[in-house]
């Protein structure tokens, strides 16, 4: 953990950011923001480490959790690598789950750099004691209910001065809401029934709040314990007790979502995931991101450079997919050039993905977009037109093009592939993926035929590892690649985007 020595000796800033509970959606928009632009991150423990894919890459992402069972990193220590590394120029994001001011260390963090003169900012995060219930379909106050909230640890400080008076909360006739209730639970229950709280008030215990693997038990107070126990409730968990439990019948809507606790394997590359991964996340499944293609930079591009500079020899340029179209403007803002490159050059593009990502880039109107993410599509599309000798351009990754150039050529056309960048399998992700497999997945998603090439390699002949899977396919293509293995193709959606594909795999639950 040796600070970044690349900064200069200019006094940087800490942000104190609350991410709030396990939903990474639910960290506010300041907290966002500070995230993509930090030199530093240090983490909690319960912080949902999706939320640090928005990071920037040259960012340094510090693990200071406190695991139970486990000696943890002391608060002194923390304290003392935020000082420093702030002292050393840096933007400091430390990121705590919840509220960092609720419970938690954030007072004495920022006590600890106002000593030091240490720029400092606190961004408040929605606490889990109250988003926590909003998922559980269980509101902290209601109008008829309770107007009345009360907020307590169930972890005291053993040294504090003056210990939760127990006796005066058993008096309270609002909602009560205990935090890190789970270790002392039987203690917490035994206290208040002994103090006078009515055993027959109703409650609720909620594991891992506002996730996917969220889970809630209801009953009476006296009751509580033992039902904590056969359910194998565990920690992080958020005590509710009070006449408000009632309305969960009422207002369950987080657990009724279309794919609450389904386990989803998504394959794609990184830079591709996180829009299938954030449509699967808000119908709360439990989204496991194994890539099993990685696209990286070819590490010589002179070939590439020479067709890039003579574009203008080309009638068309195809692009059958985002990589290639991030690999090929990429490339020309290298070259120092832009869309305009493409004056004399007609475009192509292979799905509506693709022709989205090619506006992002300055190219609002592609001569044809083929809205199936599929290359027949496109020989189709070249039938109806004159492309006897057109010649046409194909980016493709190191492992060859999808496209059937022989058919193209039939037209008459003249066609040059071109290695834009590689596809190759991650080092990291075969152990992880049979890993996964074994501990039970509901679907698997596959969005492009090298994605299910990878996959079977990584799989090898453990093949009953899916066997109980469900198996969802972006378009045609990708399900006759996976058809070659034998394996039956369960959803297909009929216009090829990952919207589509997570709202056919929505269907296929809800039959």
């Amino acid at each position: 953990m040796k600070p970044n020595q690349n900064k200069s000796k200019s006094m940087g800033i800490v942000h104190i950011v609350g991410a709030g509970p396990g939903d990474p959606s639910l960290i506010s928009i300041k907290g966002h923001n500070l995230l993509k632009t930090a030199d530093i991150i240090f983490y909690d423990r319960l912080i949902n480490t999706q939320i640090l894919k928005i990071c920037k890459k040259t960012a340094q992402l510090i693990y200071v959790g406190k695991k139970p069972y486990e000696k943890p990193i002391s608060q002194t220590k923390i304290n003392k690598l935020l000082l420093t590394y702030a002292q050393n120029g840096n933007t400091v994001v430390r990121l705590k789950g919840g509220d960092p001011f609720l419970f938690g260390r954030g007072a004495e963090e920022a006590a600890y750099l106002a000593k030091n003169n240490v720029p400092y900012e606190v961004v408040p995060g929605i606490t889990s004691a109250i988003a926590v219930p909003s998922y559980a379909g269980i509101p902290v106050t209601s109008r008829k209910l309770s107007s009345s909230v009360m907020i307590i640890t169930g972890h005291e400080e053993k040294n504090k001065d003056q210990p939760i008076n127990w006796k005066q909360i058993a008096c309270f006739d609002g909602t009560i809401v205990i935090l890190m209730a789970n270790k002392n639970l039987d203690v917490i229950v035994k206290k208040l029934i002994t103090h006078g709280y009515n055993p027959e008030t109703l409650s609720a215990i909620t594991q891992s709040g506002s996730g996917p693997n969220q889970k809630t038990i209801c009953g009476k107070l006296s009751e509580i314990v033992l039902l904590s126990k056969q359910n194998d409730i565990r920690s992080p968990s958020v005590l509710m007790i009070g006449n408000v439990i009632k309305m969960r019948e009422q207002i369950n809507w987080y657990e009724q979502k279309p794919l609450f606790g389904k386990n989803i394997l998504v394959t794609r590359s990184p830079n591709q995931s996180p829009a299938l991964s954030d449509f699967l996340q808000n119908e709360a499944a439990n989204v496991i991101e194994i890539p099993t293609i990685e696209i990286t930079p070819l590490s010589d591009n002179t070939t590439l450079d020479f067709a890039l500079s003579h574009l203008n020899k080309y009638d068309w340029i195809v692009f059958s997919s985002t990589n290639a179209v991030d690999s090929i403007f990429n490339r020309l803002n290298i070259l120092e050039y832009d869309a305009r490159a493409f004056y004399n050059t007609k475009i192509a593009a292979i799905g509506s993905v693709t022709a989205e990502q090619l506006k992002k880039n300055g190219i609002s109107q592609p001569d044809i977009i083929v809205t199936q993410s599929q290359g027949s599509s496109l020989i189709k599309k070249f039938e109806t037109i004159n492309i006897k000798n057109n010649k046409i351009l194909i980016p493709e990754p190191n492992i060859g093009s999808s496209l059937d150039i022989k058919q193209i050529e039939r037209y008459g056309a003249k066609v040059k592939t071109i290695t834009a960048y590689n596809n190759k399998i991650p080092n990291q992700s075969k152990k992880k993926l049979i890993d996964t497999l074994e501990k039970g997945i509901d679907v698997i998603t596959f969005t492009s035929r090298s994605t299910v090439r990878n996959f079977s390699i990584m799989l090898g002949k453990q093949l009953e590892l899916i066997d109980t899977c469900k198996i969802a396919c972006l378009g045609p293509s990708t399900a006759e690649e996976v058809s070659k293995s034998g394996i039956y193709v369960d959803i297909i959606p009929e216009k090829h985007t990952t919207k589509n594909l997570v709202e056919e795999i929505i269907k296929y639950f809800n039959k």
